[in-house]
């Protein structure tokens, strides 16, 4: 729960935030496990998803025709938001 209040806090909706630590704790998973484990209906799943993918909060490649998605580490995607706060002070 704490690390879903931090990512939140970093500007990651409560959706971005649940799929994302669901996704961290399956490791490698298609949209349709995300979506069990978050509890969320995978047509959400898969919009949340492709918000994290632009974010780079994730990532995901092909195994057969099924996509598969995998989340970054904790400390790579705090790293990159204190980046991204670095970039908006300078301005």
């Amino acid at each position: 729960m704490k690390l879903q209040k931090q990512l939140q806090n970093i500007g990651l909706s409560q959706k971005e935030a649940v799929v994302y630590l669901a996704t961290l704790e399956l490791g490698s998973a298609s949209a349709h496990k995300i979506a069990e484990k978050a509890g969320l209906a995978r047509s959400t799943v898969y919009e949340v998803l492709e918000a994290l993918l632009h974010h780079g909060f994730v990532s995901t490649f092909r195994k057969k025709t099924v996509k598969y998605f995998s989340a970054e580490e904790p400390n790579n995607v705090f790293r990159l938001a204190q980046t991204r706060v670095d970039a908006i002070r300078e301005v």
